[in-house]
């Protein structure tokens, strides 16, 4: 299938006209512009600065319209119309998009790493951070249906703009790290063996995931979670 980068320089999609979750997703932004009190969304929209909403606005719907089967342009128009705002409002806070896609990629990054907390606590031992890990994954899953963000992107990372690529690379890389930590139950000291886990759980994790996504069947994370925990 050929990819038109030209509006949209890189490879995150969303087909407003056809994916029906997509669209349940937007509006219950639009609904939050009217309303910033959600129930149903776990990250909440600032209270306070009309700019901070917006910003917030974008962000947030642009992840949630993430689509990684459906690969198709999506110009800021579109987004401002979806979520019911003027397109010079996402303009002024994202002059380019892939100023968009560092700020959406920092953002889930952010919340997936609010999600691990830390990595060796006190009173905690590795297989049950690990544990937590997996849990992370298979949350993020059951609760959307949709593969990890930096996940879909990594797959297309050729077609990605630097910066965006430094991004996804970090969010790899802080998982990677949070993982060594973890296993390490705290200390300082690492050798191969801990890198080398740490690697073989993210990259089983965004497979399983991925996979998952594909046959709309949890068990695919279910099992290899439940191989990593055999394996600690």
């Amino acid at each position: 299938m050929m990819m038109h980068i030209g509006l949209f320089p890189f490879a995150v999609a969303w087909n407003l006209s056809t994916n029906r979750t997509a669209l349940q997703n937007s509006r219950r932004i639009r609904a939050l512009i009217k309303e910033p009190t959600p129930k149903a969304s776990k990250t909440k929209p600032p209270t306070k600065g009309k700019k901070s909403l917006v910003r917030w606005v974008a962000e947030t719907t642009s992840e949630l319209l993430v689509d990684d089967n459906q690969l198709v342009n999506c110009s800021f128009r579109e987004i401002a119309t979806e979520i019911g705002i003027k397109s010079a409002s996402v303009h002024h806070h994202f002059p380019a998009k892939q100023d968009l896609a560092v700020a959406v990629a920092r953002r889930y990054a952010k919340n997936f790493r609010a999600g691990l907390g830390e990595p060796a606590p006190a009173g905690k031992q590795p297989e049950q951070q690990i544990a937590l890990f997996c849990d992370v994954f298979r949350s993020a899953f059951a609760s959307s249906g949709l593969a990890c963000l930096c996940g879909v992107l990594s797959s297309e990372s050729a077609l990605l703009p630097e910066r965006v690529q430094q991004e996804i690379a970090a969010f790899v890389d802080a998982n990677v790290v949070w993982l060594e930590q973890a296993l390490a139950g705290g200390s300082k000291k690492r050798n191969k063996a801990i890198h080398q886990n740490a690697r073989l759980i993210y990259a089983a994790l965004q497979g399983a995931m991925a996979v998952a996504r594909l046959k709309q069947d949890s068990r695919w994370l279910d099992d290899v979670s439940l191989a990593i925990s055999h394996q600690q």
